[in-house]
């Protein structure tokens, strides 16, 4: 049942971070499930990803497979209707003036005593976005992964 939260009320505080609690997974076990997953895979490379990607998406992929060639980009884009191709670049638009209107302005200045201050916003240069396949294979994850990293400058997304 959906819980409904109104600041004014002078529980919110509370409440609130009840509620976010209790969406939180804090288990130690995930932690180290996470940890041993990053472990083998830094270990075995793209073999594990693989073998993870089989085990939590029942998608079958396989080493080396996992970069997109371009002429597999042009034949999934001829089999597309104007209309979802339409629709995705419309998300994407979206998306992108969303998190335009979120990155950080650069700012110097100099103080009373003439020194000079500021703040210069730097982008990181790799970003490592993870789209599920099999089942759950969504162009949103896409979207809503790549487009925010490019719009940051990261010059390389994986």
């Amino acid at each position: 049942m959906p819980v409904r939260l109104d600041s004014r009320d002078a529980g919110f505080a509370k409440s609130f971070e009840t509620l976010l609690n209790s969406k939180r997974e804090a288990s130690q076990e995930v932690g180290d499930a996470v940890a041993a997953i990053l472990a083998d895979v830094k270990t075995r490379g793209d073999k594990a990803v693989a073998e993870y990607t089989e085990r939590f998406d029942g998608h079958a992929g396989t080493q080396g497979s996992f970069r997109v060639e371009d002429h597999e980009i042009a034949t999934a884009r001829s089999r597309t209707s104007a209309g979802v191709l339409d629709a995705l670049t419309i998300a994407h638009d979206r998306i992108r003036a969303h998190h335009e209107k979120q990155r950080p302005l650069d700012h110097i200045y100099q103080d009373h005593l003439g020194v000079t201050l500021g703040t210069i916003w730097t982008p990181v240069e790799a970003v490592g976005v993870y789209v599920p396949g099999g089942l759950a294979a969504y162009a949103s994850s896409v979207l809503i992964n790549v487009v925010p990293a490019k719009v940051a400058g990261a010059s390389r997304i994986a």
